[in-house]
């Protein structure tokens, strides 16, 4: 069973991977403050199509989706999220839906397109999420993968 599901995971992930842009925002107020002391990169990977989700409101100053860049696909391939951070966008990221953090080995495809193991319950919320096309996630690049000129 187990086997099935990341052979599932791992097709639609291709086939998605093709129709997903990503983009690096900078981080902003207490999300930046967050980052910056337990990850130390002031920036995060989001999907594009999310950016209008994550933009600063009245109750949601997290991400500065005015300051992001495109991220070149081979850039984000492979790589590794230092915190993986998705929420229910039915509410408020933070805020309103203060997430569920994974801090596991999570690449960035992985993280931000729902597509990756963890225990059952946690599963079962973001493969609901998933379906529903509720999902949003914040990928906090690890060191290797951080701003290095690989913006489209």
């Amino acid at each position: 069973f187990a086997f099935a599901m990341r052979a599932l995971a791992a097709l639609a992930g291709v086939l998605h991977a093709a129709e997903v842009a990503w983009t690096e925002c900078p981080a902003m107020q207490e999300y930046l403050n967050t980052i910056s002391s337990e990850y130390h990169t002031t920036v995060v990977w989001l999907r594009q199509a999310r950016v209008s989700y994550f933009g600063p409101s009245h109750n949601n100053l997290n991400v500065d989706t005015s300051q992001c860049s495109e991220l070149n696909p081979a850039r984000v391939a492979g790589r590794q999220c230092k915190l993986c951070h998705w929420f229910n966008t039915r509410m408020t990221p933070i805020s309103g839906d203060p997430g569920t953090k994974i801090v596991d080995s999570v690449t960035a495809e992985e993280c931000l397109s729902g597509l990756y193991n963890g225990d059952v319950d946690e599963w079962l919320r973001r493969d609901a999420l998933v379906a529903s096309d509720d999902y949003a996630a914040l990928c906090v690049p690890s060191a290797s993968s951080e701003s290095s000129g690989d913006i489209v």
